[in-house]
């Protein structure tokens, strides 16, 4: 007879899950720079695609796709150069959990973007509307790539959660040029590329719900 714990299902279901087969977006895709239908991502499964969070995107106009990671960095870090601040509409911002601490570095300066180094957080949600258990990490935190290692809305030893894979909407406002959401540590394998400013109350409409298994800051300078 097998112990089976009373949370084995859902860790099972989410063992399952493969972050890397591509979901379909909620809204318009732009696919190397030509309208297809949003369903047309299903027959790349075999190609890693990266997206890039624009304000079209934000504001659920149209999604930016690319199959190669060079077109969708160079889209990103012109975006970043533009220094524009963007979020999609929504509640306002609850407090995160604060998680341990480390150092980063800097890239903007100038522009519209008034932060100092390391003065920045990201903080990613659990559910929709930045609902649900919450994560939040300073831009003076390193060596927390592996979304395994973020943890929080736990007691002592009991009820931590890790935000691997259950990262449904963010909160960016960082230091750094951009940060991507990523299925793998490599960023070939698949990137979401979010702006250093950005509020997304949902990674549904962008395929991206429950997928990160990564993340990584960018300075590009």
């Amino acid at each position: 007879m097998s112990l089976r714990l009373p949370w084995s299902s859902r860790f099972d279901a989410s063992i399952r899950r493969d972050p890397r087969r591509h979901r379909v977006p909620g809204i318009p895709v732009v696919l190397d720079g030509e309208a297809v239908e949003p369903a047309a991502v299903l027959e790349l499964q075999d190609r890693p695609l990266h997206t890039v969070l624009d304000p079209a995107a934000l504001a659920g106009e149209s999604l930016r796709v690319f199959t190669g990671i060079d077109r969708a960095r160079a889209y990103a870090l012109d975006l970043a150069s533009a220094d524009e601040a963007v979020q999609s509409e929504g509640p306002p911002r609850p407090p995160g959990s604060p998680i341990r601490g480390g150092s980063g570095c800097r890239v903007a300066g100038g522009g519209t973007n008034p932060l100092p180094a390391d003065a920045g957080v990201v903080e990613f949600y659990e559910h929709i509307d930045l609902g649900g258990c919450g994560w939040r990490v300073p831009d003076s935190q390193t060596g927390v790539a592996d979304l395994t290692k973020v943890v929080a809305c736990g007691f002592l030893w009991w009820g931590w959660k890790s935000a691997d894979q259950r990262i449904s909407s963010l909160d960016v406002t960082t230091s750094y040029s951009s940060i991507t959401l990523q299925v793998t540590p490599f960023p070939e394998d698949g990137t979401l590329w979010v702006p250093h400013r950005a509020r997304v109350n949902s990674l549904v409409d962008y395929g991206w719900n429950d997928r990160a298994r990564y993340w990584f800051r960018w300075c590009f300078a």
